[in-house]
C-alpha cells in the first residue's frame, strides 16, 4: 500500500478531520473485507436479534446466521479438515464490538451501534464492499 492509498484510507475513517479513528470500525472492516456492506433489510434482521436492552450475546451472535455468509465461506479440499471460517468471522466480530453491559455477566454487543457501524458506508457511490470504502477516492 503506497502512501496516497493508506492517506486515502485515513481519510475515509475520520472524513471530518478529528484526528479520531474509530479502531472498532476499522478492525470491522477488515474483518468484514470482501463482504457486501449491510442494508437495511438486513440491519432489520439484526434488530430482531436484540434484548430489550439492545443487545446481543455471544452466543446468541455466533448461533445466527448474516449476510456476509455467503461471501465469507471458506472452499476445503476434501482431504483437509474443515476450517470454520464464518464461526472465527462471527467470533471476532463479536469481540471487536463487543462492549460491557450494564446488568450483564459477560459483554454484549449493542445493535444500534453494529447497525451504524455496519451500514455507514451505505450511499458512498460506488461502494458495494467494505473494500470499496476502505479504499475509495476521497473527495477534496
Amino acid at each position: 500500500m503506497g502512501m496516497d492509498s493508506f492517506m486515502a484510507l485515513i481519510r475515509n475513517f475520520d472524513p471530518k478531520c478529528t484526528g479520531f479513528i474509530d479502531w472498532r470500525q476499522l478492525m470491522t472492516y477488515f474483518i468484514l473485507l470482501q463482504s457486501p456492506v449491510l442494508d437495511l433489510q438486513e440491519a432489520a434482521k439484526i434488530q430482531l436479534l436484540a434484548d430489550n436492552e439492545g443487545c446481543i450475546s455471544k452466543e446468541t451472535f455466533v448461533g445466527n446466521t448474516f449476510w456476509f455468509e455467503r461471501t465469507e465461506d471458506s472452499n476445503d479440499p476434501h482431504y483437509h479438515l474443515p476450517f470454520e471460517r464464518k464461526r472465527f468471522i462471527k467470533e471476532e466480530l463479536f469481540r471487536v464490538n463487543a462492549e460491557p453491559c450494564e446488568g450483564k455477566e459477560e459483554s454484549q454487543v449493542s445493535v444500534g451501534a453494529l447497525v451504524s457501524l455496519l451500514t455507514a458506508p451505505t450511499g458512498v457511490k460506488g461502494v458495494k464492499t467494505y473494500h470499496d470504502f476502505i479504499f475509495a477516492p476521497t473527495q477534496n
